[in-house]
């Protein structure tokens, strides 16, 4: 129950201990799942990462955007970049559920061209796992969110920050810590969605049966 972001059912998985996680917040549910695939290869997410970086890279270019490439040392990736000529919409309905201030419109741009590249990503693990890098880097380095007992807007705003650089650096950690665990057949946890104040009707036997 209330496994958050997975470290205890993580660590079962390590030892091959069968495990169930329950989590009621999808942010936190989808960081479980993700840390999860210990099967993904790094070179794999090496050529990913790199179809990303350029293609954000040549779509900043594109549309006048400033970013620090200094960063961009990967080798070229043998995937097709892309770049984008307009930049995409955030949809305006879920726009205004997005609390006055929390992101400033640059960090907000940078973001939203990202995400539309890693959603081209045919491989529903991989998009994943640079969807997660994403959601890592927009919270901690690209929005105004800081967290105490609630969540609550920063005083100082970030207007503007190196987004590739801070991008490709998170992801560089997460598939180090893929490499450092591959090649080993782990039993994988099993994540549900659900309040863990119900978590008997989730472990009785019938319900087992079926997952």
């Amino acid at each position: 129950p209330f496994s958050g972001t997975g470290t205890t059912p993580i660590e079962c998985m390590k030892n091959n201990i069968k495990s169930i996680g329950m989590e009621a917040n999808d942010v936190v549910l989808f960081a479980s799942k993700v840390k999860s695939f210990y099967d993904l290869t790094a070179d794999d997410l090496l050529n990913h990462l790199a179809f990303i970086s350029y293609s954000i890279k040549d779509t900043f270019q594109l549309n006048d955007i400033y970013d620090d490439y200094g960063m961009l040392f990967l080798p070229r990736t043998n995937l097709r970049t892309i770049s984008l000529a307009d930049i995409p919409e955030i949809d305006t309905e879920k726009f205004n559920l997005k609390p006055n201030g929390f992101i400033n419109p640059i960090p907000l741009k940078k973001i939203i061209i990202a995400k539309h590249i890693i959603k081209e990503i045919s491989s529903d693990e991989i998009r994943d796992f640079f969807l997660l890098s994403l959601i890592y880097v927009t919270i901690k380095l690209g929005s105004n969110i800081s967290f105490g007992p609630e969540i609550y807007k920063r005083k100082n705003e970030i207007s503007d920050f190196n987004f590739l650089s801070s991008f490709i650096d998170n992801s560089f950690k997460m598939i180090n810590d893929v490499k450092a665990s591959g090649g080993q057949n782990f039993i994988k946890p099993i994540f549900l969605k659900g309040d863990s104040r119900k978590i008997n009707e989730y472990l009785s036997q019938d319900y087992l049966s079926k997952i």
